[in-house]
């Protein structure tokens, strides 16, 4: 039992191998900010040329192709994911303004719009999941008419 608590003695006057290296804490944080600005532009091209994109599927399923009420689930999930990257665009450009200029825009506003339309795109998904579903299990197999 004189052993254990002579070697926790020990413990308190040992010096460790890294004891002679000082460290230095700081944090660099106009890097970190430097790294904030970049995620934030590519975040800004990412959304872009994704409301590109979602902007040519609302042409040719508003005016181009004729409708059923398939084409409007997806024309529909397709107006809500663009507004979803019109909200994250400018979220990202709000980030961006404050960190250069110290200008803000309406944080609230963007955060709302962001979360009606990601709600309203995870619903249209549960509603043409359930829908082609059903048609599914009905008369006609999955892959096609008999």
């Amino acid at each position: 039992m004189d052993t254990v608590l002579e070697y926790d003695n020990d413990l308190d006057n040992t010096s460790f191998p890294n004891d002679s290296i000082e460290y230095d804490n700081t944090f660099d944080y106009e890097s970190q900010n430097n790294v904030n600005v970049l995620y934030r532009l590519i975040l800004v091209l990412i959304c872009l040329s994704g409301a590109v994109g979602n902007g040519v599927v609302i042409r040719l399923l508003g005016f181009h192709i004729k409708k059923n009420p398939f084409i409007i689930y997806i024309l529909n999930l397709a107006v809500a994911d663009l507004g979803v990257l019109v909200s994250a665009t400018f979220h990202a450009v709000n980030f961006l303004l404050i960190f250069h200029y110290g200008f803000r825009i309406t944080y609230a506003l963007f955060m709302a719009l962001f979360l009606l339309t990601y709600s309203t795109s995870q619903f249209l998904l549960t509603a043409i999941s359930i829908d082609r579903g059903l048609k599914g299990n009905t008369a006609h197999p999955p892959y096609g008419k008999p």
